[in-house]
This record gives C-alpha cells, sequence and structure tokens, in this order.
C-alpha cells in the first residue's frame, strides 16, 4: 500500500484499524529527525522514566516509543524484545495520527477497534493498554509513553495524572538534548550517521544534561513508591 503523507489514510477490517497519517506528517517527522531521537542507542534518562511509569500504574510493562515514517521505535522498554514494530502495527501510532494527548483501551480483545489487531491475537498478551503523548515544543506528537497490563484492566484517573506527568518530564529531556544538539555540530554529525540503523544495539548509551529539578522530581517519584 503506497502511502500519501499529506493524507489521512488507513485500512479497516473487521477488528482492527490501522493507525491513520496526520496531516503534519512532514513536520512531524523533520521535528523527529532534528531531535535526533532516531539513534539507537539506549539512555538511563529514559529507562528511568519507563520504569516509573510501570511503578506507579502497576502495569505489566512500560515502552518509550518514537513513531518513524514506517513503523514504531523503542527507546526505551521494561522487557527485552524487538525495538522496531511496523507503524500498521503499532498502538502507540493512534494517538499520532488521531492527536490524542492519551489512549485508555481497558480490554484489548473486547474493543472494537482492537479485538482482531495482530499484536492481540498473536500472543503478546497486550489486554490493557494507557498511552500517552510525547509532545515538540510545538504540539507536534513525536512519539508515546505507554503501560500495558496482560489482563484486562481499568486504569484510573490517577493513572493517567501520573504518566502524563512523567511524559511531561520526558518532554523537558527532549527539548534540552535538542538544544544541546543545536550547539554542537558533531552531536549532529553523529546523529546522521547512526540515524535509520535498524539493528538493535543497546551498546552505546548518551548522556545529555537534564533539565533543572528533573532529577529532584526522579527522586521525589522513587521515594512515594518505594
Amino acid at each position: 500500500m503506497t502511502i500519501n503523507k499529506e493524507c489521512i489514510m488507513s485500512f479497516t477490517i473487521e477488528g482492527w484499524t490501522s493507525p491513520v497519517i496526520p496531516a503534519c506528517e512532514t513536520q512531524r517527522l523533520k521535528s523527529l529527525a532534528q531531535h535526533g531521537l532516531l539513534l539507537h542507542a539506549r539512555e538511563d534518562i529514559y529507562d528511568t522514566f519507563t520504569a516509573l511509569a510501570k511503578s506507579l500504574t502497576q502495569a505489566d510493562a512500560s515502552v518509550l516509543a518514537f513513531i518513524t515514517e514506517d513503523g514504531q521505535w523503542n527507546k526505551s522498554q521494561t522487557l527485552p524484545g524487538t525495538r522496531k514494530i511496523s507503524r500498521e502495527l503499532s498502538i502507540d501510532a493512534h494517538l499520532v495520527g488521531d492527536g490524542l494527548d492519551f489512549l485508555h483501551v481497558s480490554d484489548m480483545q473486547e474493543d472494537p477497534c482492537f479485538f482482531n489487531h495482530p499484536r492481540v491475537t498473536d500472543g503478546e498478551t497486550m489486554h490493557a493498554y494507557l498511552g500517552v503523548a510525547i509532545h515538540d515544543r510545538n504540539g507536534l506528537i513525536l512519539g508515546v509513553l505507554s503501560v500495558y497490563k496482560t489482563t484486562a484492566h481499568v486504569f484510573s484517573s490517577a493513572n493517567i495524572e501520573h504518566l502524563t506527568v512523567l511524559a511531561q518530564q520526558v518532554e523537558q529531556v527532549i527539548a534540552r538534548a535538542h538544544n544541546i544538539a543545536a550547539i554542537n555540530p558533531d552531536m549532529a554529525i553523529a546523529t546522521q550517521l547512526i540515524e535509520h540503523n535498524d539493528s538493535d544495539n543497546d551498546s552505546v548509551a548518551k548522556s545529555y544534561p537534564v533539565p533543572n529539578g528533573t532529577h529532584a522530581f526522579i527522586h521525589q517519584v522513587q521515594s512515594s513508591i518505594g
């Protein structure tokens, strides 16, 4: 299927609707590239956010992912597994396509849009999902911080609030990293060299100074959950 990135397109079969492509896709992909978020490297700060998201919501797993032109790339995940998912199979991509601040599905096996989705039927046992959008400074959705459970579950309003606050902190870290890359040409060149590499390389971890207050925020959250 050929996709015109300027149009809103998707396909639907019974129980499975693919994500649409937003009208702002060209600008969104440009922002994603400018932020250098397609580096295939783990970064401890993002792993901290997914660990906190999992703990705060008592979920079985958490993922921080960014939506590329053709897929979902998991920057951080609390369970082992592939870091690249095709876009048509991405649950997170629905937030991008529909412009949603969050998406909550309490039982994907019973949901009319997802009950026949391959990630629900093919043994991945993703039953309950909660995802919150990660925006750039212009409001474009670059990715999603999500949690899921392997049984049907209604995430509470407090869970949504907690995940939203964590997502806002991720946005601050991303903005800070972007500012640093913008004034460091060597980093920009390195980003271009590594970008779009589809390997699952976890051996390189880049470290950016995080925004003021982020470490204190993380410490406070960690203390509150013991």
